[in-house]
């Protein structure tokens, strides 16, 4: 958001997301795991959206 406000040029960079060979994801298991871990991503958006440049 900053970046934008400051005038920069934003673009999207596809990506595709293969299945996992080990490991676990970031996000969680369930949809609970993914609440908890995801307010912290929330948070930070609207921490940055509410901040003026």
């Amino acid at each position: 958001m900053r970046a934008g406000r400051l005038g920069y040029h934003i673009v999207e960079v596809p990506y595709i997301c293969g299945a996992r060979m080990s490991g676990e994801s970031k996000t969680g298991a369930s949809f609970g795991d993914y609440i908890r871990r995801g307010r912290k991503y929330v948070t930070t958006i609207l921490r940055l959206a509410l901040v003026r440049t």
